[in-house]
């Protein structure tokens, strides 16, 4: 079974994701320029998920990984609770 006939069956979607627009707002609360709030990782995304990564001294991989994950979590809900 191909990998796109197995996703199918499995119920899962490519597209926005609500985890994905969760993590663009954060980034734009840092003033990192990602494009609309989409749910979806483009080109757009990506650069700014670098330049993050870029300023908080991480791997600049381009993708929400755990470390950046936390970086960004750890920055932008605690100045969110405050």
């Amino acid at each position: 079974m191909d990998s796109s006939t197995y996703r199918e069956r499995a119920g899962v979607l490519d597209g926005p994701d609500t985890r994905t627009a969760y993590l663009q707002r954060l980034l734009t609360r840092g003033r990192y320029a990602i494009g609309p709030i989409d749910g979806i990782v483009g080109k757009k995304t990506r650069a700014g998920i670098r330049a993050f990564q870029l300023a908080s001294s991480l791997d600049q991989t381009g993708e929400f990984d755990a470390p950046t994950v936390a970086r960004l979590r750890s920055i932008f809900e605690a100045k969110a609770a405050a």
